[in-house]
């Protein structure tokens, strides 16, 4: 699906999910939840979009650390815009896209989209294009 200019909502969330599987081999104490709200049946978004920020935030837990790693994800629709919130445990330095994330977002949404990112959460909105 990533070579589609745009996929299904509901295909991404079911990759996030594997990819989250995937994760617990390197992290075994990764526990994680994913859920949704609002309609998210038929409703198209770039490729990939979602999951780069998640890698992001899991990149930054310690493998080495034996504790139990937890993240929280929900994604939302409302009418043209889609929330994704991922509440994670404090983490010693702030969650920051990378410059090709941000670059890829002004090509896609221009100025219709929002990212804020601090030691426990991470929040992306986006219009849908």
């Amino acid at each position: 699906d990533c070579k589609r200019d745009k996929v299904f909502l509901s295909s991404e969330i079911s990759f996030i999910n594997n990819v989250l599987k995937l994760w617990t081999y390197q992290l075994p104490h990764l526990k994680y939840t994913v859920s949704t709200e609002g309609n998210v049946q038929g409703l198209l978004i770039p490729p990939l979009l979602i999951i780069s920020l998640i890698q992001i935030i899991l990149r930054k837990f310690d493998t080495n650390d034996k504790s139990e790693h937890c993240i929280d994800i929900c994604i939302s629709c409302n009418g043209r815009e889609v929330w994704f919130v991922c509440k994670h445990e404090q983490l010693k330095e702030r969650v920051m896209p990378t410059i090709d994330i941000l670059r890829r977002l002004r090509i896609l949404f221009g100025d219709k989209w929002q990212i804020n990112c601090d030691l426990t959460q991470t929040e992306f909105k986006f219009e849908r294009i």
